[in-house]
């Protein structure tokens, strides 16, 4: 009677505990960008940006002699409110 009782309860005991216990999520890896590659994707001219480094709405991070910004700090802020007005004209590819 015990064994019966054992393999009848214990599944459902196992199952309750892994429900119970909660599993962190792994911290999300930080996305940085080339001062070169946010010039490109979002069409910011250089000195737009190094403006904003100046004005302080934007970190730099350097690393083995490049630039870094972090694609949220981009996101964020620069590119919907600091960029109005300063964005390049996108070039025709006509040929």
């Amino acid at each position: 009677m015990k064994d019966f009782l054992r393999d009848l309860i214990s599944p459902i005991v196992e199952e309750a505990v892994k429900a119970s216990v909660a599993v962190p999520e792994a911290p999300k890896a930080k996305k940085y960008l080339t001062v070169k590659e946010v010039e490109e994707q979002y069409s910011v001219s250089t000195s737009t940006i190094y403006q904003r480094f100046k004005e302080g709405k934007l970190t730099r991070v350097k690393n083995g002699g490049k630039t870094y910004i972090l694609t949220d700090e981009i996101e964020g802020s620069l590119i919907r409110k600091s960029l109005a007005g300063h964005v390049k004209p996108m070039r025709c590819m006509h040929k």
